[in-house]
């Protein structure tokens, strides 16, 4: 992509709890993100293809991190992601994972 720049605008609500003595922080976050364009190029043996890109769209989330030692955390997130005009877009994604600190 030529001289793509993205914009986003949002708010994270976090808290912070226990149970059976492990520490958890659930979330929730929103975000407006803003594509104001850019080129992309694809090429395809001597045909070179372009699109102009501009977009906005919604982003709604969560998601919970445990922390099981000082040094070692899991991590479960959910997103929700749409189009806010133009062509229908909508993603949907999830990740686990942990973390370790040394």
């Amino acid at each position: 992509t030529d001289g793509s720049v993205t914009g986003r605008l949002g708010a994270r609500l976090q808290g912070e709890t226990a149970i059976n003595g492990m520490a958890l922080q659930p979330y929730l976050k929103a975000n407006i993100w803003h594509d104001f364009g850019g080129t992309s190029h694809v090429n395809f043996d001597t045909t070179d293809i372009s699109t102009e890109g501009r977009s906005t769209s919604f982003e709604f989330g969560g998601g919970v991190i445990a922390k099981v030692t000082d040094k070692v955390s899991i991590f479960a997130t959910g997103d929700y992601t749409t189009n806010l005009g133009g062509d229908k877009r909508r993603i949907l994604e999830g990740n686990l994972g942990f973390s370790v600190k040394w």
